[in-house]
């Protein structure tokens, strides 16, 4: 790709976080696509896009399975581009810090996974065939309404549904996910891609055992007092269902507790950014990253506050 067209596409990704900021989401996707046409490879093209359909995840959005759909296609492709660019050491990480990085922001692609299989157990092997169905079925435009409170919760630490997804797609299901109903342009991605396969299973043979020996450590395990766990979950009640100033109220009550609590500064700064209190909610991303610095999900939620 030429300089200028680099350029241009840049221009056009800081184009559309700015319609997304604006809350413009149509906008700010057929902005990021157009980036997309013009560079394939650039991984925040794909993100941003990404993380636009997820502003808009609730149950008024008739298109919700397949914005999730789209969004989790748009996170496997970030993820391969960030593998790639740590085989060839352009980000200068160790093992360690790289797959901390890739593991907080594949908990928002575990989100999109159980919004697309709600009715799938972390410990059941999802229904691919079903999932490649649905999103045909949208595609087409017969629309699938998903009840939020029918949508099962994952602990915002487990994976494993989403894990076992990735596995069965590229180990059994490849081709066929090329020929779902994927977008066309992350379709040619992949195939333009040399083994793109191959380097897939390679970031999940990286990453599959760290997760597991961290699972085994007891990493997952919450510091967080019952007390607190309780008052979050209120929270995240009103939160679901769209009352976002008694979630923000039930979250500042957490951080009145403890001000470092990374979970609450998150979901702080999502009420304030839905309720258009921008510098607001910078100002939470801003305090939830001191507190994790690496957490890439945050980063991006910070970048679509400028």
């Amino acid at each position: 790709m030429s300089q200028e067209g680099f350029e241009q596409a840049e221009k056009l990704r800081e184009q559309g976080i700015e319609k997304a900021n604006k809350g413009d989401i149509a906008g700010a996707i057929s902005l990021f696509n157009d980036g997309i046409t013009l560079a394939p490879y650039d991984d925040k093209l794909y993100y941003f896009r990404a993380l636009t359909r997820l502003l808009n995840f609730n149950s008024h959005n008739a298109y919700l399975v397949s914005d999730a759909t789209y969004s989790m296609d748009d996170f496997f492709v970030y993820t391969l581009l960030q593998w790639m660019g740590y085989l060839q050491g352009a980000n200068d990480e160790s093992a360690d810090e790289f797959y901390k990085f890739i593991r907080y922001y594949l908990i928002s692609v575990s989100e999109c996974f159980r919004i697309v299989n709600p009715e799938s157990l972390v410990e059941n092997e999802p229904d691919f065939d079903e999932l490649m169905r649905r999103d045909l079925l949208v595609k087409r435009g017969i629309h699938i309404a998903v009840d939020e409170q029918e949508i099962k919760k994952l602990d915002v630490e487990n994976i494993d549904g989403l894990l076992n997804y990735m596995v069965k797609i590229v180990t059994k299901d490849f081709d066929d996910y090329l020929n779902s109903g994927i977008r066309e342009d992350v379709r040619y991605f992949y195939v333009t891609i040399n083994k793109s396969r191959e380097l897939f299973l390679d970031f999940l043979n990286f990453f599959v055992p760290r997760y597991k020996a961290s699972q085994r450590m007891g990493q997952r395990v919450s510091n967080q007092p019952s007390e607190v766990k309780a008052i979050m979950k209120n929270g995240d009640k009103y939160y679901q269902n769209e009352d976002f100033k008694n979630a923000l109220d039930i979250y500042q009550k957490v951080l009145a507790y403890d001000s470092k609590n990374e979970e609450a500064l998150v979901k702080q700064g999502l009420c304030f950014y839905i309720l258009n209190q921008i510098i607001d909610a910078r100002n939470s991303f801003e305090a939830a990253l001191k507190v994790n610095p690496n957490n890439a999900v945050v980063q991006g939620y910070l970048k679509l506050c400028y």
